[in-house]
């Protein structure tokens, strides 16, 4: 179990760095987009593949694949203009999407001080 957790942190930090990448590389890049880009694959990738524990697997896919119930996805669906999509757990104003959900977000500093060094 503690290796399936190491391999989980491993793979969201990969994900905190494309996140951040792409945000300070141009900040109108869509991340669905860049994520699009990464690997032209269509299979499984290896990290994925390493992780036993399938409820973790599952969830790192689905953020990766954008398929998730933050404000920036739901909003696409249902037309609901970028600069409305705030998030409603803290006051900073800022969009919703993954690069505040994973690195800006006071609600979950704790978790970020305890799992990204």
């Amino acid at each position: 179990m503690r290796l399936c957790n190491y391999r989980l942190m491993n793979a969201i930090v990969f994900l905190i760095k494309m996140l951040v990448e792409c945000k300070y590389n141009n900040e109108e890049v869509e991340i669905i987009s860049s994520f699009n880009n990464l690997d032209i694959n269509f299979k499984q990738s290896s990290y994925l593949r390493s992780m036993e524990n399938t409820k973790y697997r599952n969830i790192l896919a689905k953020f990766r694949l954008s398929s998730h119930k933050l404000n920036i996805e739901v909003g696409r669906h249902t037309n609901i203009p970028r600069n409305e999509l705030k998030c409603t757990l803290c006051n900073l104003n800022d969009i919703e999407d993954e690069f505040h959900f994973l690195l800006k977000c006071p609600l979950y500093t704790a978790f970020r001080r305890q799992y990204i060094s």
